[in-house]
């Protein structure tokens, strides 16, 4: 997707005052004490501190609202031309789809705008809402941010939940992968959809200032408004130089810094802010706050298993054989923690959910505050030592106090105090309160493994089942009230105290009555430092450019989206690929750790766990030119079909069959899309997963799937360069020159198709209509008076083709065209059997169509005004005119199909006058005929002179 940019001449002008940096800078010192080590060391090397007042904090509202103030203000008062870029969304769009504001396709946020958020919006739109706010600072805090941090807790939130709408859209509308990211301080002044945001929040306070009768010349606030301004203004005017992140966008070459991810992103809810938002809301309102809650749960039971894996692999096991018995004490826990992961995955299945497993967003960062965990301090990923120990224990702190459970002998073990906050377990229990809002659960889709743990990953058919796994994921992390055990045998100890032997130095063994006990005669000696890989701590922005670092990234990758293309297609095959294939990360792991990297940082390199795709290598251009035209997607069908002998075969089998052109460009097996698009929307063959797996280059080239057809010999590199071309040119439906209808084939059909197709109409035209689609009905209303006016006057044509010319016009009846296309094609197949499109439009048109069951609440399929004939008439005109990449062959024969709706209508049902056939079977065959053998070029008069016998 293309984002809007601002115009280069202001991107020039923010640029010279480094306003890019001093964005980045502004928000990072305010949510410095959210930061990692590594990561407020990498700040501290800019040059910058902790702000006195951290986001969420009294006062840091006002600052918020003043900041982007000045900046919206200097920016209307030097570019005066562009003021109604600045002048901000009348309210946010939430709509996902939105034509002017759309979500960014890769950005997984709930596409539902959330109902918290539509509730700040409410209350910021109306009088009475804002009346609630005592001062500016109060409603600057309450747009702003959840966080209200104290002295105790940094990562506290407010208790109202409608706070921080502006982290929320950044956070909606953010997209990675774009040089212009909303979600990215550095990055998006550059970005038009930034200053609707901003300059919305700040018409907002203009309103409340205005309600509360505060004056915009009171001394205070004129100084803190003119020196902020003052201060934006001038700086990186004095020729010093520094780092410019918008230079990139308007021209001046310079090399980008690599910012890390938490610092790049600050107002991406991670997991551990997340975690604090869910336990203050309490247990799940509705089913999709409860899919909400199990992805949340999914993301808690990932975060841990890198920091596990990470200090297990540190451990060189061929240094000492006493190192074993810890590393497979810290591996048990991880591969269970692997099993909780997939329950989880299992029960949003089972509530009708899908796991989002393979994006930033979605994967574990680090450093990071581990959920649920009272630490002062982030974890990072680093080698085994007593401190992570420490940190490990503390993780796994049962949610009741560990010192009433009978473990004996314990008197070398200083033991943590029970927690006084919400736990992982507290989180648990609210989920389990939750699942009353799951009426059904479905097994389809559902997948079973085994980690080598002795557990088994199993399905989740009932409420008896979900709650199940639910105890079995507390147990097993902390015991229960009662035990150190856990498992359904009780002979397995939970992961607090599997580490509890590792501090204590010694193995707890399960006595005949039940009751655990220290064996003096098996020790667990705590490894020494020369049997430690010496890796220093990962830095949060990973290692880019190191071979090594890349390889591992890209492995785990691979992993993961293997893990989710498994859950997301219910492919049993993918995931226990995705099972073996973990155990090939411990290999670049190692070679990480063994590797030294500069003395001063204080030891090796180490596995960042980082999202990485393995760069693209575009084929070899085929020899000679491709064809010079494409074959349509039947050819693209015969070579497919032929490819595999026209057998039916493996997991996903010959998909092409049966579905069509737009159901085959849409489709994606095992959660990859067939074909890509490119930012400018159009088809990229190299990018396509199609042409991938074809060609047998990554994945498809052995690392994780093996080339296409798997069993079958390649297809002949003339067969793939029809299929590049046919994506090259857009995926046509049909060859160049081809017909869009059969004028001869076909006939009546039952009455009941004909229904599914108008119902389909009906339902994205009318009954089920977005809000983009009903602008763009809208906008065609809006203008075609100008086609009744050219109808009765043909002096008016020009005033009816300069209205067509509009470009939002025009853009309007692209959009509504395709469908109502993608709608005729999907129900009667390509070529379009004229006769068979005319039969349902005349049984329309005199009402004769069967009663439709599956729309009860209107049975009747027809049309309600009778101006909408002449209303559709228009439309028809409007594409025929348009032309483009609006298929006129196609609106020759749709404009045949109103023109016998709109005769059988006036004439059978009476509703208007209609002149040369009379009311009965000789009048209904007479229609049919004349029809049929109008010429193309009498079409669009015929349809207006009709409209001419209409009126009174």
């Amino acid at each position: 997707m293309v984002e809007p940019k601002m115009p280069v001449d202001v991107m020039d002008w923010m640029n010279a005052r480094n306003w890019g940096d001093h964005h980045l800078s502004w928000h990072t010192a305010r949510q410095w004490d959210l930061l990692g080590a590594s990561d407020r060391a990498w700040a501290e090397e800019q040059g910058w501190s902790r702000a006195d007042r951290q986001e969420g904090a009294p006062g840091n509202g006002f600052d918020f609202l003043l900041m982007h103030r000045a900046m919206i203000q200097l920016l209307r008062e030097t570019f005066p031309a562009h003021a109604a870029l600045l002048a901000g969304w009348a309210q946010p769009p939430t709509d996902p789809n939105s034509a002017r504001d759309p979500m960014p396709p890769n950005n997984p946020t709930p596409r539902v705008f959330s109902a918290n958020m539509q509730t700040a919006v409410a209350n910021l739109q109306s009088a009475a809402g804002l009346a609630v706010f005592a001062s500016d600072d109060e409603l600057g805090l309450y747009i702003e941010t959840p966080r209200r941090p104290t002295a105790d807790d940094v990562l506290a939130r407010s208790p109202d939940p409608s706070t921080g709408i502006h982290n929320y859209l950044h956070n909606r509308f953010s997209d990675s992968t774009s040089d212009v990211n909303l979600g990215n301080p550095e990055l998006n002044l550059a970005n038009e959809r930034f200053w609707r945001l901003h300059g919305w929040i700040d018409a907002r306070w203009t309103a409340f200032r205005e309600a509360k009768g505060l004056s915009d010349t009171d001394p205070a606030y004129v100084a803190a408004l003119q020196a902020e301004k003052t201060h934006l203004a001038t700086m990186g005017m004095g020729g010093h130089g520094g780092h410019h992140p918008l230079a990139d966008l308007v021209g001046t070459a310079r090399k980008r810094r690599t910012v890390p991810r938490s610092i790049a992103e600050p107002f991406r809810e991670h997991v551990s802010r997340r975690f604090a938002a869910a336990m203050a809301s309490g247990a799940p309102a509705n089913l999709q706050e409860l899919k909400e809650r199990i992805q949340l749960a999914i993301e808690l039971e990932f975060f841990t298993i890198p920091l596990y894996l990470t200090a297990a692999w540190s451990l060189d096991t061929g240094a000492s054989a006493s190192t074993g018995a810890v590393r497979n004490l810290i591996m048990h826990v991880a591969l269970q923690e692997m099993l909780h992961m997939g329950l989880m995955c299992n029960l949003l299945v089972a509530v009708g959910g899908k796991p989002i497993l393979n994006h930033p967003d979605h994967l574990p960062r680090y450093p990071n505050f581990p959920p649920g965990v009272d630490l002062p301090t982030q974890v990072e990923l680093k080698p085994f030592s007593p401190e992570v120990l420490d940190t490990f224990l503390r993780i796994e702190l049962p949610q009741h106090d560990p010192l009433t459970i009978p473990v004996l002998e314990l008197e070398a073990v200083a033991m943590v105090p029970a927690p006084k906050f919400p736990t992982i377990g507290d989180f648990y229990d609210s989920l389990a309160e939750g699942l009353v809002h799951a009426t059904s659960f479905t097994a389809a889709g559902q997948l079973t493994s085994s980690f080598g743990t002795g557990d088994e990953l199993t399905v989740i058919a009932s409420l008896d089942d979900a709650k199940a796994a639910i105890e079995l994921i507390k147990e097993q992390g902390e015991g229960n009230l009662t035990s150190p055990a856990a498992g359904p045998a009780a002979d397995d100890l939970a992961h607090y105290y599997h580490f509890l032997q590792i501090k204590d130095g010694r193995k707890y063994v399960k006595q005949p009555d039940g009751a655990f006990k220290q064996d003096p005669n098996q020790p667990i000696p705590f490894p020494s430092a020369a049997e430690i890989y010496p890796m220093a701590p990962v830095p949060g922005g990973g290692y880019p450019g190191v071979p090594e670092s890349d390889t591992f990234n890209i492995t785990y990758s691979g992993v993961v989206q293997a893990l989710h293309d498994a859950w997301n297609q219910g492919e049993q095959m993918l995931l226990d690929g995705a099972v073996n294939k973990m155990f090939s990360l411990e290999a670049p792991a190692i070679a990480l750790m063994k590797k030294p990297r500069d003395p001063s940082l204080g030891g090796n390199y180490g596995p960042a766990f980082r999202w990485k795709i393995a760069p693209i290598t575009p084929p070899e251009p085929p020899p000679g030119p491709p064809p010079v035209t494409a074959g349509g997607y039947a050819r693209i069908q015969q070579i497919l079909d032929d490819a595999v002998h026209g057998n039916c075969f493996g997991a996903h089998g010959p998909f092409w069959r049966g579905i069509t052109r737009d159901q085959f460009v849409a489709k994606a097996i095992f959660g990859r899309k067939l074909l890509a698009t490119r930012p400018d929307g159009s088809f990229d063959p190299v990018e396509s997963n199609l042409m991938k797996a074809l060609e047998g280059r990554p994945p498809f080239d052995g690392s994780l799937f093996r080339r296409m057809p798997d069993g079958y010999p390649p297809i002949a590199e003339s067969q793939l360069a029809e299929i590049r071309t046919w994506i090259t040119v857009g995926c046509p439906e049909t060859p160049a020159g081809a017909d869009w209808f059969d004028e001869t084939a076909g006939g009546p059909i039952n009455g009941q198709q004909h229904n599914d197709y108008w119902r389909d109409f009906d339902d994205w035209a009318m009954v089920s209509v977005t809000d983009d689609v009903s602008a763009d009905i809208g906008a065609f209303f809006n203008i075609a008076g100008k086609w009744t006016d050219f109808a009765k006057d043909a002096t008016k044509e020009a005033d009816w083709v300069a209205a067509l010319a509009v470009a939002e016009v025009r853009a309007a009846v692209g959009r509504l065209e395709s469908k109502q296309r993608e709608t005729v094609t999907a129900h009667y197949g390509m070529p379009i059997p004229l006769v068979t499109l005319l039969d349902g439009y005349e049984r329309f048109g005199d009402n004769t169509l069967p009663d439709d069951p599956r729309r009860p609440a209107d049975v009747r399929h027809t049309m309600n005004g009778n101006t909408m004939w002449f209303v559709w008439s228009a439309f028809a005109d409007a594409c025929l005119r348009i032309g483009g990449d609006i298929p006129a062959e196609f609106w020759q024969g749709m404009s045949r199909a109103i023109l016998i709706g709109l005769l059988n209508d006036g004439l059978f049902r009476g509703r208007f006058k209609v002149t040369g056939f009379t009311a009965d079977a000789s009048g209904k065959a007479a229609i049919r005929a004349f029809v049929k053998s109008l010429p193309v070029a009498n079409i669009s008069a015929e349809l207006r002179s009709r409209y001419r016998d209409f009126l009174p």
